[in-house]
């Protein structure tokens, strides 16, 4: 990743408050790929310091490494545990304002799909 990538994950780590580790920051392909490394990296965190009920048992998920409740079998996706929509719909408005100042880039070529090297020039 070159320095303008580099840049960018440093300053989305500490807008959000979260660390990408250098493996999955060296995945990244698209805006998509970033922004879902921002919701699990935020929700570890609540993860951490709150109850995440499950939705079919109430069984509290806090900690859970498992993708199944240990109480009832339920399935679930631990990275969207505790997510709501208006969360998402901030952390992608957020994270894209964010990109946009970065790479000074407009808002609008910014897309879930958007490729950084292909699309962005950002390598």
């Amino acid at each position: 990743m070159g320095l303008d990538g580099i840049e960018m994950i440093a300053a989305v780590e500490h807008h959000f408050g979260i660390s990408i580790p250098d493996a999955e920051a060296s995945r990244m392909r698209t805006v998509e790929d970033l922004y879902l490394l921002v919701l699990r990296g935020s929700t570890k965190q609540a993860a951490a310091e709150s109850d995440l009920p499950c939705r079919d048992c109430g069984y509290n998920l806090r900690g859970c490494v498992s993708t199944r409740c240990p109480e009832c079998g339920t399935v679930f996706v631990p990275y969207t545990l505790g997510i709501d929509d208006a969360m998402a719909q901030r952390t992608w408005k957020e994270l894209v304002d964010l990109m946009a100042e970065q790479l000074c880039v407009p808002r609008e070529k910014l897309r879930p799909g958007t490729r950084f090297i292909e699309d962005l020039r950002v390598g």
